[in-house]
């Protein structure tokens, strides 16, 4: 869900559908900010990744940003919290379910991560080329449909990958992310509820997309490394999202026939 009272996104929108250069006066009135306000978010969009030219006409968009923002992604999953860095997109989820129980699912995504978690409280090695994010499912479900979840997700996740690289990716146990025999990514799922049931399930995935092989650990590629292709990071969330909207539903969908 985008927070449509976000000037950037304001700003960003207006430039998109525009094909002529937008004056700093009439973005300022639209916004209702000072001109020296619109500066300030233009260079705020600049840092977001966009291409923005500024003339004694005024502001035009030249290239949009291939960053994962939440006006970004094309669907309706709930909130999406986009981190130009953090510790780590499992602890953001956590914060974010203390203080957002509204009962929706969300998003927590991150360009780098300083203490992203492995399994077994391992670190999982988190530098600029990568993709990471936990999958915040808000539904009740039994204690003993938690690995069929984790399992349907990761499975979601691969197929999503493989759709946007035109190449067969697979899971493989207990949580690696294949390409061929590489390993890109990772999973990690944690849960929150009562003995036999879970109100929360967090999915955190790790994907390395374009990062070098010598900033990674041992044995572990970035897929740019393993197909050879440039890929955009905006454009696998977005299919990564509405892949697991899908799985989502149908447990939703199993889970309630079942109670029901």
């Amino acid at each position: 869900m985008v927070n449509v009272t976000d000037s950037r996104y304001s700003l960003i929108k207006t430039l998109k559908n525009s094909s002529f250069p937008v004056s700093g006066e009439d973005l300022a009135k639209k916004l209702n900010i000072s001109r020296v306000g619109v500066w300030k978010i233009v260079q705020k969009l600049k840092d977001d990744g966009y291409a923005i030219e500024s003339s004694r006409n005024g502001y035009r968009l030249k290239q949009n940003t291939d960053l994962p923002l939440p006006w970004e992604m094309e669907n309706g999953l709930g909130d999406i919290i986009f981190l130009k860095q953090t510790d780590s997109t499992m602890n953001e989820a956590e914060k974010y379910s203390l203080h957002h129980n509204n009962g929706s699912s969300a998003t927590v995504i991150a360009a780098t991560q300083n203490r992203g978690k492995g399994i077994e409280n391992s670190e999982w090695k988190s530098p600029e080329g990568g993709l990471y994010f936990t999958r915040i499912f808000r539904h009740q479900l039994h204690s003993s449909r938690i690995a069929a979840f984790t399992e349907a997700s990761a499975l979601s996740i691969c197929e999503a990958v493989g759709r946007i690289c035109g190449t067969e990716c697979c899971m493989k146990w207990p949580n690696s992310i294949m390409i061929g025999d590489k390993k890109v990514g990772g999973i990690l799922t944690s849960f929150r509820g009562e003995l036999f049931h879970t109100s929360e399930l967090h999915t955190g995935t790790g994907l390395y997309i374009s990062t070098p092989d010598s900033e990674l650990p041992e044995g572990i590629s970035s897929i740019k490394s393993v197909t050879g292709k440039t890929i955009s990071t905006k454009e696998l969330m977005s299919e990564i999202l509405l892949s697991l909207e899908q799985t989502e539903k149908t447990f939703i969908y199993t889970t309630d026939k079942q109670e029901n």
